[in-house]
């Protein structure tokens, strides 16, 4: 795989970055799954771009990662289009 110069792009940090990543591909009340808790900005970096924020519980007893189970309840014929912010423990088949 090559990388060009082009293809790169230097933010102050990652929240610039997510913010930027947030306005390139979320249409309008497209959903963003995202663990709670969570990062205190996601979601008004979300909400900014009109996208809606879907919370998934998360705990330590498992490792603050998404459980597959946990994310097919939220998933539906309405929200095709979410995406996820975080790590996801296992393959959702």
């Amino acid at each position: 795989m090559s990388v060009i110069p082009d293809q790169i792009l230097v933010t102050s940090g990652t929240s610039p970055a997510l913010l930027m990543v947030m306005i390139a591909i979320l249409e309008q009340d497209e959903e963003v799954i995202i663990s709670n808790p969570h990062y205190a900005c996601y979601p008004n970096f979300i909400e900014t771009v009109g996208g809606r924020v879907i919370k998934i519980r998360t705990s330590p007893e498992h490792g603050f990662l998404y459980r597959p189970e946990d994310i097919k309840k939220v998933i539906s014929t309405q929200n095709y289009s979410s995406y996820c912010i975080h790590g996801v423990q296992n393959h959702i088949n």
